[in-house]
């Protein structure tokens, strides 16, 4: 058995053991309206969802949410096991008191400012109220920090707690697929399975999409034997629009009229801009969110379904930004030890995408070698004294490096630190920017 191996099977018992409890994220203790104070490993041992509210008296907004929450809490939430605590960012304890009253559930108790404090900034609080969901059953893993947004699109909490749905279960929801007109459709299933799934957003009005649209449609005739569909998901504004655009592509689309679907295909993978091209394996793991690139690389489809590469060098690199990255610094050392760590990311990174992409071992692999041009805007993020050196950046998740228990770069301790990062059994470190 290998070492990959041996870590992916205990990996489970690891983030037991390991990740934070809901005592360490919010304090011991807890309070209600009446002044009784509750532990919370008590108070939260048959809860299955925890739902912070931030808040505060003084914000006429909270006021206006907090009658909205307290509906929502008494008619539907409860009864899924919700625990709501209050995060107060009232001036004294007075207010916060007053404005306790009426409120059913628990709160931090307003004297534990570093509490409030801390989570405030876990979670991105900039503006209240804000309302977010984390899963008490999976040592408080994030569900949504949009709660408030998706409380008020399902008021009814029909689909509470809103937990983002898998590609695989998007897709899923995809039941019918244009062909080439309005009236003609066709089952996704007839047309889907098995298949590698590119989802190319894009919209007639946009000037870009034009130019890349002829290319995408020549490298998808160029593989298209070999598996390959792609589903146009429109951004357009009308429908004569969507027509019109659609009538230059060779591919399925999904219907114009399915516009809350394609919401949620924006948000599911982050598309900000257009065109994007999401490669989806037939196994619904994503393969890339940078399909574009790829066939602007790649436009014959030789490296189709384009998978990433198991590791590239920082200075090319487009991912540290928006994907958690695991960076072996050599740019200080001589040739030979540069070229013996290379090798070791290479075997590593190789092994884990090859075994891991149902593990959710989403991180990628970068090497840093001398008179690289980013490695020292990437020192600077981090307190590392200059050496050869790993590191794992996760700027899309709280913006936090970690550094690994052993200064030891082999191809078992790069696949040992990733897997750990993975359990939440090392400590974060915040980046200095």
């Amino acid at each position: 058995t290998s070492k990959l191996q041996d870590v992916l099977a205990t990996m489970n018992q690891q983030q037991q053991a390991k990740a934070m409890t809901c005592d360490q994220l919010l304090g011991p203790s807890l309070v209600d309206a009446d002044g009784t104070l509750f532990q919370t490993s008590e108070k939260l041992k048959d809860v299955n969802i925890v739902g912070l509210y931030f808040s505060a008296h003084w914000c006429l907004p909270c006021r206006k949410f907090t009658q909205d929450l307290v509906n929502a809490y008494n008619k539907h939430m409860i009864h899924k096991k919700c625990q709501i605590i209050f995060i107060s960012s009232d001036r004294n304890d007075a207010c916060f008191k007053e404005y306790m009253k009426e409120m059913p559930w628990v709160a931090v108790p307003f004297k534990s400012r570093e509490v409030k404090a801390r989570l405030s900034s876990k979670y991105g609080v900039r503006g209240i109220p804000k309302f977010v969901l984390l899963d008490a059953k999976e040592d408080c893993a994030l569900i949504a920090d949009n709660a408030r947004e998706l409380l008020k699109e399902d008021p009814q909490c029909l689909n509470f707690p809103w937990k983002p749905k898998t590609p695989r279960e998007l897709l899923a929801e995809i039941t019918v697929l244009q062909k080439d007109n309005a009236t003609n459709t066709v089952p996704a299933t007839e047309v889907l399975e098995n298949k590698t799934i590119g989802l190319y957003f894009s919209a007639n009005w946009c000037p870009p999409c034009h130019i890349f649209t002829p290319e995408l449609v020549k490298t998808y005739l160029a593989t298209r034997s070999k598996g390959f569909e792609i589903i146009f998901v429109s951004s357009d504004r009308d429908q004569a629009s969507f027509e019109d655009y659609f009538a230059t592509m060779p591919w399925l689309a999904l219907p114009f009229s399915h516009r809350a679907l394609k919401a949620k295909l924006n948000e599911a993978f982050g598309i900000s801009g257009i065109p994007s091209l999401v490669i989806i394996g037939p196994d619904g793991v994503v393969i890339t969110k940078d399909g574009r690139a790829a066939v602007n690389r790649d436009p014959e489809g030789a490296q189709f379904p384009w998978y990433p590469p198991p590791y590239e060098l920082l200075e090319q690199n487009s991912f540290v930004n928006e994907e958690p990255t695991c960076l072996i610094l050599a740019d200080i050392c001589d040739k030979d030890t540069a070229k013996t760590l290379e090798v070791a990311l290479k075997e590593a990174a190789t092994e884990m995408q090859a075994k891991c992409r149902k593990a959710d071992i989403r991180v990628r692999f970068a090497l840093a070698l001398p008179n690289d041009q980013m490695v020292l805007r990437i020192r600077k993020l981090v307190d590392i004294e200059p050496s050869t050196c790993m590191i794992l950046i996760d700027i899309p998740h709280g913006q936090k490096y970690y550094k690994p228990c052993s200064n030891v770069i082999t191809k078992e301790s790069i696949m040992e630190f990733v897997l750990s990062y993975k359990a939440k059994s090392i400590q974060p470190n915040k980046l200095n920017l």
